[in-house]
C-alpha cells in the first residue's frame, strides 16, 4: 500500500496535466473537442466528473468512483451495460486491491465502473501509469475545473515517480 503524507499530498493537488478552468457547463464544449481527438482509452476518475461526462454522452471507457463529491454522499453513479468492479481504498492511500482495480479496468474492452469504498481522489496517479499511450485521464480539480492528462512517457514517468515516493 501507497501511503501519502502531507508533502505528497500537497504535491498532488497541483495539476497533473492541462487545467481547464470553469464550471462543468464552462468546460463541457472543450471537452467534447478534446475527447473526440483521443485514439486511446478515456477514463474519468472522481463522481462529479464522471456525471458530467455521461451527461455529454461522450465515449468514456472507464469511470472511477466513490459516490461522494466534495465528501457529500450522492447517488450511486450507474452506466448501463458497463462492468462493475469494487475495490476498497483507504483515504490517503493507494491500496493493492484499488491498483489491481484500475488496471484490470484499463485491459477491459467494455465500459467499465470502478466504485471504490473508500476514497478514489489519488486514483489518477494509478490511471496514468496504467493506461496506454494515448489515452487521457479526467478529473476534477475542486472548485478551479477540470484537469486533462495527456497519458504519454513524460506523464507516466511523473506519476510513478509520485507513487514511488509514497511507496517508500
Amino acid at each position: 500500500m501507497a501511503v501519502f503524507n502531507e508533502e505528497l499530498k500537497e504535491r498532488v493537488r497541483k495539476p497533473l496535466g492541462r487545467l481547464i478552468h470553469g464550471t462543468p457547463s464552462e468546460t463541457s464544449s472543450i471537452l467534447i473537442d478534446e475527447l473526440r481527438k483521443v485514439s486511446g482509452k478515456i477514463i474519468a476518475v472522481g463522481d462529479r466528473v464522471s456525471r458530467e461526462l455521461s451527461a455529454l454522452g461522450v465515449r468514456v471507457d472507464v469511470y472511477v468512483v466513490d459516490d461522494r463529491i466534495e465528501r457529500q454522499s450522492v447517488e450511486p453513479f450507474t452506466m448501463r451495460g458497463a462492468v462493475e468492479l469494487r475495490c476498497e481504498n483507504e483515504p490517503g492511500t493507494i491500496s493493492e486491491d484499488a491498483y489491481a482495480a484500475i488496471r484490470d479496468a484499463v485491459n477491459m474492452n467494455e465500459p467499465v465502473v470502478v466504485r471504490v469504498r473508500g476514497e478514489e481522489d489519488l486514483l489518477a496517479l494509478v490511471a496514468v501509469i496504467e493506461a496506454p499511450i494515448g489515452s487521457l485521464v479526467i478529473y476534477g480539480q475542486p472548485r478551479m475545473g477540470v484537469v486533462l492528462v495527456d497519458v504519454d512517457e513524460k506523464a507516466k514517468q511523473n506519476a510513478l515517480s509520485i507513487l514511488g515516493a509514497a511507496s517508500s
